[in-house]
């Protein structure tokens, strides 16, 4: 499999966490507050993951968003502007998983998914910089 392949998957997972997270706030009355949060994690895990192994490392085995920051950080200094947001999310990765593990409110869930979607956004626009190019939608076919 080529690297654009890897890449692209790393992000497509990164992308259902993210949906999952999304249609959980819009569809379950009271939100299920913690679960949201920890895809809110999960996709920026997957995507700081994928820009990592976009530039030829395998990514560390870690959920500390902080960790993979400060290695697309060593990579591209424009995630720098992101880190707050990777100090925000990362709590999200254990924590949200357990029973009274966080005292989580509805505010803190909808910047989970704002700063999940920001990091989607800037994440995928570094990739296409540095070559990344999503696979066609429309696969080619021929007879």
């Amino acid at each position: 499999m080529d690297l654009n392949n890897i890449v692209h998957e790393w992000f497509e997972f990164a992308k259902q966490d993210l949906q999952v997270a999304k249609t959980l706030r819009k569809f379950h009355h009271p939100n299920p507050i913690e679960p949201i949060c920890f895809h809110c994690q999960q996709s920026t895990e997957k995507y700081l993951k994928g820009y990592i192994a976009l530039n030829g490392t395998t990514p560390p085995m870690t959920h500390d968003l902080v960790a993979l920051g400060d290695k697309c950080i060593s990579i591209d200094d424009k995630f720098a502007d992101l880190y707050s947001q990777f100090e925000f999310l990362t709590i999200y990765a254990v924590a949200a998983r357990y029973p009274k593990g966080l005292d989580i409110l509805e505010s803190d869930m909808n910047q989970a998914i704002k700063y999940a979607e920001s990091i989607e956004k800037e994440v995928i626009s570094l990739a296409k910089e540095k070559g990344y190019a999503p696979p066609s939608k429309d696969p080619q076919i021929t007879i």
